[in-house]
C-alpha cells in the first residue's frame, strides 16, 4: 500500500511541476499573441482607413508587432537579459523607427501602440515563464522600496492615477489626423 501511495504522490508532483512548467507559461504565450493580434488589427484598420499622415512608419510598428508575435514562444526574461546584454555592444540608432520625424499625431498614436506592445512584453516576461516569476520574486521588493523611497507616497500609484485620467479625457476625444473633436457625453 506504501508502494502505490508513493508512485501516486511522485505522479502527482511530476503533474504538478509540468503544469507550472509548462502549462502556465503555454497559456501566458497565448494571451500575450491574442493581446498583440487585437493591437495588430488596429492599427491595420486605422491604416487601411487612412487615420496616419505616414502610413509606411506604420506600417514599421505593425511589421513589428508581427514579429513579436512570431517570437513569442522564444519570450522569457533570461533571453531578454541575454539579448540585451547582446545588444548593448552594438550600436543601435536612438530612434530605429524613425518616430520623431512623424507628425505630432502620428508619433503620439504610434508612441501609444508601442507602449502597449511594451507592456504586454513586459507581463509575458516577468509572469509567463519560469525565469520571469525567478525575476519577479526578486525585483517586487526593489520595485516597492523605490516607489517610497523619497516622498513616502508610491509614484507608481500616482503615474497610473495621471494615466487613468489621461484615458479617460481620450476617451471622449475623437481622433483624427487633423487634429482632435470632442464628443458629448451624457
Amino acid at each position: 500500500m506504501t508502494s502505490l501511495l508513493t508512485i501516486n504522490l511522485i505522479v502527482l508532483a511530476l503533474a504538478a511541476w509540468f503544469s507550472i512548467t509548462k502549462v502556465v507559461p503555454a497559456c501566458a504565450t497565448s494571451r500575450y499573441r491574442y493581446r498583440l493580434w487585437r493591437l495588430r488589427d488596429a492599427l491595420s484598420d486605422d491604416i487601411r482607413h487612412g487615420k496616419f499622415h505616414d502610413e509606411e512608419a506604420a506600417k514599421k510598428v505593425r511589421l513589428l508587432i508581427d514579429l513579436a508575435i512570431e517570437d513569442a514562444d522564444d519570450l522569457s526574461a533570461l533571453n531578454l537579459v541575454l539579448f540585451q546584454l547582446v545588444i548593448r555592444r552594438s550600436d543601435m540608432p536612438a530612434d530605429p523607427l524613425g518616430l520623431d520625424e512623424l507628425s505630432p499625431y502620428d508619433q503620439e498614436c504610434l508612441k501609444e501602440r508601442l507602449e502597449e506592445v511594451q507592456a504586454a512584453l513586459l507581463s509575458k516576461t516577468l509572469f509567463g515563464s519560469v525565469s520571469g516569476w525567478l525575476a519577479t520574486l526578486f525585483l517586487l521588493p526593489v520595485v516597492v522600496v523605490a516607489a517610497f523611497r523619497d516622498s513616502g507616497q508610491p509614484r507608481v500609484l500616482q503615474r497610473t492615477s495621471n494615466r487613468i485620467r489621461d484615458d479617460l479625457v481620450r476617451s471622449n476625444r475623437l481622433d483624427g489626423p487633423h487634429g482632435h473633436t470632442y464628443q458629448h457625453v451624457g
